[in-house]
């Protein structure tokens, strides 16, 4: 009988950014989700990393944080939210040299649960590799 392979793909990523630079500004932040699902071996998930707050960014790259054992990256695919961006494992989005306030869908990783993973619970995360505003100040 075949076995299922449950994985519950869930952890909530916040990533705070302040604001910096010489002029005088709020804190800043930008809050990031990523969506949960099961699947099991031999599936093809596809999984949602929305932003669920933003006070303003132009400009970000993230990388998905994941086990390469036994979840392999096959897309990404462009949200709602920016519309630039460059795809692979590393994505980059940009907004023209304007900070963008805008909450949504930000991308969706698709995934292919390995034949023969380990039956077991996997994470996936977002890495926030660089965050600016709208005037270049590093927001990380």
């Amino acid at each position: 009988m075949k076995r299922i392979l449950a994985i519950i793909i869930s952890i909530m990523l916040i990533a705070s950014c302040a604001f910096t630079g010489l002029t005088a500004s709020a804190a800043g932040n930008l809050s990031l989700s990523v969506e949960s699902k099961t699947a099991k071996r031999g599936d093809t998930v596809s999984v949602a990393v929305k932003i669920t707050a933003n006070s303003g960014i132009s400009f970000l790259s993230v990388s998905p944080s994941f086990d390469s054992n036994n979840l392999t990256l096959t897309e990404t695919v462009k949200g709602d939210v920016f519309n630039a961006m460059t795809g692979g494992k590393n994505p980059t989005f940009q907004n023209s040299g304007e900070n963008l306030t805008k909450t949504g869908k930000l991308l969706t990783f698709t995934f292919k649960v390995n034949e023969n993973a380990t039956i077991k619970d996997y994470s996936i995360s977002v890495i926030v590799r660089q965050c600016y505003d709208e005037q270049d100040a590093n927001v990380l």
